[in-house]
């Protein structure tokens, strides 16, 4: 007996983005980009449609027309105080009409044909970007995690050639605006700065405290001593964890400029105060303890 059974095949391709920093000019013309992919890949739909024996020329017309507007490329961007903004349009990207600080952007070109259709189109994309940050007081999540972030890329489509081309298109547009924060935002590198910086720059601090106040020398008991420079450490380490935490919400991974961003310039001389002046004491000292 032979089996007549269905088999579907596809091509998908499911990334996340890179480390950028965009501004709402870009995304007017990542809008168009995205926009004639969602065409191409209604017109491939369309061209598997089959006229029905009997059925009139206008009528399969209309029909293609009905395929044709079921593929329509929505955006949804999403506010820190809870706001939501939908639309198909480009001039949602006019500035006056986001939310002050935008958390999120998502394009999709699957929400008209699933609800109009109950099912997924045969050619998909999602593109999502997280610009949500880290909370700087968190001693929860451990920062050797790499940075939580949602943002990615999520096209599936019958067509190879058409899933390859959309996917080339859209990350060549956003290599030309990465930056160069993706290893701060990596796993683990948390515990290289520990290893190779904090922890010399810790003992060689209590060295210091040693040989200025010669604690060992006054009497104190050794156990005493030893909790106290083990309390101190602990300290220091959870503050390098908030300076760490600092950093990743001064540098995002996926940052978006606007006209309310130009504050991130002060805490960014801050940031880089405070380490020239940690650098630059932790030398000084090295020299001097060597000359």
């Amino acid at each position: 007996m032979t089996d007549n059974g269905y088999t579907y095949k596809s091509n998908h391709i499911f990334a996340p983005l890179p480390s950028c920093t965009l501004d709402i000019a870009y995304f007017k013309k990542l809008y168009e980009i995205l926009n004639k992919i969602t065409q191409e890949a209604a017109e491939i739909e369309i061209s598997k449609l089959k006229k029905n024996p009997g059925q009139s020329d206008e009528d399969f017309s209309k029909l293609q027309d009905y395929a044709r507007s079921l593929y329509k490329l929505s955006i949804q961007i999403f506010g820190r105080r809870g706001e939501y903004v939908f639309s198909d349009s480009a001039s949602i990207f006019d500035e006056a009409h986001l939310p002050d600080h935008v958390t999120k952007i998502i394009f999709d070109n699957s929400l008209k044909y699933s609800f109009s259709l109950k099912k997924d189109p045969l050619n998909k994309i999602r593109l999502e970007f997280d610009f949500q940050k880290v909370k700087v007081f968190d001693f929860v999540t451990s920062p050797s995690r790499a940075t939580s972030n949602t943002s990615a890329f999520y096209v599936l489509g019958e067509n190879e050639t058409w899933v390859s081309g959309a996917y080339k298109n859209v990350f060549q547009s956003l290599q030309e605006r990465a930056n160069k924060r993706s290893l701060l935002h990596r796993t683990n590198i948390f515990d290289l700065f520990i290893w190779f910086m904090i922890m010399p720059l810790g003992f060689f601090t209590i060295y210091k405290i040693e040989r200025l106040f010669s604690l060992s020398a006054s009497g104190i008991p050794t156990v005493f001593m030893v909790a106290l420079y083990l309390y101190f450490f602990i300290i220091v380490l959870n503050i390098f964890r908030m300076v760490f935490n600092y950093a990743r919400w001064i540098f995002p991974k996926m940052e978006l400029v606007t006209s309310l961003k130009k504050g991130a310039i002060v805490h960014r001389i801050i940031l880089g105060a405070i380490f020239l002046a940690i650098l630059y004491s932790f030398i000084y000292d090295l020299l001097k303890l060597i000359f």
